[in-house]
């Protein structure tokens, strides 16, 4: 017997589910949960263990391994799995969210509505870092799903349950994949139906203020706060500056008041934080002070960053107070200094005493390859010098008198892609 069979007349009636049915019967073997799994792919996992999950995978690029037959790719850092992502819309949430969610339903079906949202060409991707679920949607409708890691800014929640062991007498320990362990990417299917679910609270609970009564509870973190004036600056070392001010909406003295930022990379994942000058503060009613978060870019581009809140006392608990997206073109200065340039003597020229001199790009540091669009490099040699635009995966030849030496390449300017 099978281990698909079992799932497989489930998952196709699912299919045709319409917009909206509840879904209260989404089968462990395609199910997602934000932060931790989608199937039986785990965070965390080696890749050898994906492997005798999913079967053989197709080559790919970096880290990414491709699994086609269940439309699953899977992306590894020092061979551990760190992202799951799925253009299968069997695999569901259990709220429903999946593949063919509309755009305007994903913050109630994750039931959060913190996000970070970027854009690429066509593709809107909706990231929810405290849950570790995002979304890339195109023309209104989610294309592909993926899991990573959540942020933390609440006590963690209880683990879910562990991968359930099939019944007595199920074969699990084939080497490659049984038809429909994991659901085939279907060729044709209805859009698949969504469970709503009350929305996860973005903060804990804050207690009522010494004798008050439940009218007079204390406001939420989001409601005591505002911030204005933000401001995001790039120094020429790779240091982040983000600076502006804190204000206490409320009509009380709010503390103590702790700010950091989270800071969010190209592929939406929380790259690190920046600290804060304002720790343990305590603000009078309407009162209002500046902030300035520093961090360090030189290891990771940062494009996006939320400021986040800790308040203790009768307003207590965390939240987000606002989200930024930082432009590429922030970072022009920066890319400047991180592109390099390969330069190589080739075979002499067939015209007078010259030779071939080959040009590069070989690397672009921490900045994504893709975000280059040119750059603009002067090559210095004996008696003058002579400038090129190059652009990635692009080799140009100039020629240089035979007698004269070549000196380090100088990288003058940059164009970024989307700036």
């Amino acid at each position: 017997m099978r281990i698909g069979a079992m799932f497989l007349g489930v998952l196709l009636a699912a299919a045709g589910l319409p917009t909206g049915t509840a879904r209260a019967d989404v089968a462990p073997s395609v199910m997602i949960v934000p932060g931790q799994s989608i199937g039986p792919v785990r965070l965390g996992m080696s890749a050898k263990d994906v492997t005798s999950v999913l079967g053989n995978p197709v080559p790919a690029n970096g880290g990414e391994v491709k699994f086609p037959r269940v439309a699953v790719t899977v992306t590894l850092e020092d061979g551990d799995v760190v992202r799951v992502s799925t253009t299968n819309p069997l695999f569901r949430t259990p709220r429903g969210a999946g593949v063919g969610s509309g755009v305007d339903d994903s913050a109630r079906l994750i039931g959060d509505p913190n996000q970070s949202v970027s854009l690429n060409g066509a593709d809107t991707t909706i990231v929810y870092p405290f849950q570790g679920v995002g979304f890339v949607f195109r023309g209104g409708r989610a294309v592909e799903v993926f899991v990573v890691e959540a942020i933390a800014l609440s006590p963690p929640a209880a683990p879910p349950e562990a991968f359930p062991t099939p019944p007595p007498g199920l074969e699990t320990t084939q080497s490659a994949p049984l038809s429909g362990d994991i659901p085939m990417e279907p060729t044709a299917a209805g859009e698949p139906g969504t469970t709503p679910e009350p929305p996860a609270p973005a903060t804990a609970p804050a207690p009522p203020a010494p004798g008050a009564t439940p009218s007079q509870a204390a406001p939420s973190v989001q409601e005591a706060f505002a911030v204005r004036d933000l401001t995001e600056v790039i120094d020429d070392r790779g240091i982040l500056r983000i600076t502006g001010t804190l204000v206490n909406t409320t009509d009380q003295a709010v503390g103590p008041v702790t700010l950091t930022a989270s800071l969010f990379g190209p592929t939406g994942a929380a790259v690190g934080q920046a600290a804060s000058a304002l720790t343990s503060a305590t603000l009078a009613a309407g009162d209002e002070t500046p902030f300035t978060f520093e961090g360090s870019v030189t290891q990771s581009v940062v494009l996006e960053y939320s400021v986040d809140v800790a308040v203790g006392g009768a307003v207590g608990g965390r939240g987000v107070l606002a989200r930024r997206t930082i432009p590429r073109n922030a970072y022009a200065n920066l890319a400047r200094g991180w592109v390099r340039v390969s330069v190589q003597l080739g075979a002499p020229s067939t015209v007078g005493p010259r030779v071939q001199v080959l040009v590069s790009i070989s690397g672009t540091g921490p900045m994504p390859s893709d975000w280059l669009a040119q750059a603009e490099v002067q090559i210095p040699f004996t008696g003058g010098s002579a400038t090129v635009t190059l652009a990635p995966g692009q080799t140009l030849t100039i020629f240089i008198p035979a007698v004269a030496q070549v000196g380090a390449p100088q990288v003058q300017s940059v164009v970024l892609n989307g700036s």
